[in-house]
């Protein structure tokens, strides 16, 4: 009787203790990430640090804040963000655009030769209808196997030396039959 009492105080001590609870980010099949710097919900003023995390068998990307590595959360605050995007994403890259905003993030659907730029200029944090490049239709039955993002460079005269343009950047992609391709941003 006295254990039973015993284990009794003990599970009610341990839930009473805590009254919260912290959410993960609740990933499904993580298959690629690229550390960004946008803006959120969660501090719509000011650009910060965030690690997007993609997650394949959920079709969407998970956001962490990388200040305290937790996840962004839903505008209803119940559970993580997600960022639907085409099926099973599997490549993601990001580019500073050098002018300090946000910088350019894009992901690609496993399986597709689709390039898709995700809003992270905005609270919004979603993918851009309309702003998606597809590769097949300019390099014929392409796969594409990397992604890095790169400056767009411009002549300085000043310093005699080509520098990052302020505005632009470039998403390099690396294809099948030793194919690369540059969309640029």
């Amino acid at each position: 009787m006295r254990a039973r009492l015993a284990l009794v105080a003990v599970l009610t001590a341990a839930a009473c203790g805590k009254t919260t609870q912290e959410m993960g980010a609740k990933l499904a099949g993580p298959s690629a990430v690229a550390p960004y710097r946008g803006y959120s919900q969660e501090d719509p003023a000011n650009v910060r640090d965030y690690l997007a995390v993609a997650s394949a068998r959920a079709d969407e990307l998970r956001i962490l804040d990388l200040s305290d590595e937790k996840p962004l959360l839903a505008p209803v605050q119940f559970a993580p963000l997600s960022v639907p995007t085409g099926s099973r994403p599997a490549r993601l890259a990001s580019a500073s655009l050098h002018d300090g905003g946000a910088d350019a993030l894009v992901v690609v659907p496993g399986g597709t030769a689709e390039v898709q730029l995700v809003e992270t200029w905005t609270t919004s944090t979603r993918v851009v209808p309309g702003a998606t490049v597809d590769l097949d239709a300019l390099a014929g039955r392409a796969e594409i196997l990397s992604l890095a993002g790169a400056p767009e460079p411009v002549w300085d005269p000043g310093t005699s030396s080509w520098v990052p343009a302020p505005g632009r950047a470039r998403i390099l992609v690396g294809l099948t039959e030793g194919r690369v391709a540059v969309v640029p941003l």
